[in-house]
């Protein structure tokens, strides 16, 4: 077994590719983007082999299969992005192309529906604030309810701002909530003291639960997939680049893996969440850090010449593969992940929604999987 992420991570043809299949195997279900034009929504089934050009480089795919002693057949799945040889068989039918090494510097990730899901985490983090509430203030309204004011006050100063004529100052997610909290507190009868306290002890144990739901609801196989790639390229760095405020480091199976973070709740980039490409130039800040203090590329000075040697991988079209493409990284998307914005924890405006609808039309993934896991 390899990961989802190899045996599943095709190129877009760009304009034609080269499918030589291998009798008498079954296919795995993995998919590709057939050509530039093509929406989204065209993806198909890839036969054994697939080799597709995608700018100046040449992504591999290939499965070879060999007879074990006991006479089980033996699938040995590569993935590379190297230069590559082939065959004269494969000649006949490949178009001439010039290698040309790409292996990958880093490889980052969305973190929200990417490795675990979302509704499940913050649903397990509400109720552990709700139980916490309950013991230590009760008669508070119930996360549900919390949630709703969140939603509320967030309207309510956008309504303001309209008003007045001034634009809306930006609330990151962990001001929202903290602001809720308070208010239902104080709805509940506490004193403004009280409620203060109350709001930030409650957001503490909501963050430690969506931590440590993330990290006890992970996608089977993340965490497995997830080694073998780091084991087949020791050198890569690996990040994760989210709006949330999960955090890898507090997770024992993910802190051991990642070499840098970076949230859009962090002073160094709030406002400009994804799909603002602050975060990720962010991320290429933290990454060259880690390359010089842990001297793995002596030869990089700099990642921005080398970003098409960056992956990025998301579940989402407008805040993931679009910021990422715009600024040069090649952008896996994981096809099928639910829409966030209706999840019921959103804070996303109508106009909002709309927007990124608008936006989805414009974003093309230079690879589709369908989980960050083991598959065949």
């Amino acid at each position: 077994m390899v990961p989802a992420l190899l045996l599943t991570m095709q190129a877009r043809a760009m304009g034609r590719s080269v499918i030589s299949s291998l009798a008498g195997f079954s296919q795995c279900s993995t998919f590709i983007l057939p050509s530039p034009s093509a929406t989204v929504s065209s993806l198909r089934p890839d036969p054994w082999y697939q080799r597709a050009r995608l700018g100046t480089d040449w992504l591999i795919l290939r499965r070879r299969a060999k007879t074990l002693n006991d006479g089980r057949r033996h699938v040995h799945h590569d993935f590379t992005m190297n230069s590559v040889r082939t065959s004269s068989e494969e000649q006949q039918t490949s178009a001439p192309y010039t290698p040309i090494a790409t292996r990958p510097l880093v490889i980052s990730f969305d973190l929200d529906d990417t490795l675990w899901p979302t509704v499940d985490v913050v649903m397990s983090a509400n109720r552990a604030m709700e139980s916490w509430l309950n013991l230590n203030y009760p008669g508070t309204p119930n996360a549900t309810a919390i949630q709703g004011i969140m939603k509320a006050e967030r309207e309510r100063a956008r309504k303001e701002c309209e008003e007045l004529g001034v634009e809306e100052k930006p609330m990151s997610y962990t001001e929202m909530r903290i602001t809720a909290l308070r208010l239902a507190t104080e709805a509940a009868g506490y004193s403004r003291d009280e409620a203060e306290a109350a709001s930030k002890n409650a957001f503490d144990v909501w963050l430690q639960e969506r931590n440590a739901a993330g990290e006890r609801l992970l996608f089977p196989g993340a965490v497995s997939a997830l080694q073998e790639i780091k084991s087949m390229y020791p050198d890569v760095l690996f990040g994760a680049i989210t709006n949330g405020r999960a955090n890898v480091t507090e997770m024992g199976s993910l802190r051991s893996l990642f070499d840098f973070s970076v949230s859009a709740e962090e002073p160094e980039v709030f406002p400009d969440r994804k799909p603002s490409t602050r975060i990720f130039w962010e991320a290429v800040t933290r990454a060259e850090k880690r390359l010089k203090d842990r001297s793995r590329r002596k030869d990089i000075d700099s990642l921005v010449p080398h970003l098409s040697r960056w992956i990025h991988v998301g579940d989402d079209l407008v805040n993931d593969i679009l910021p990422a493409g715009q600024i040069g990284m090649r952008t896996v998307w994981i096809e099928g992940a639910q829409d966030r914005s209706q999840a019921f924890y959103s804070t996303m405006s109508a106009d909002e929604k709309a927007k990124k609808d608008t936006l989805i039309a414009t974003c093309n993934p230079d690879f589709a999987i369908s989980a960050v896991n083991f598959t065949c």
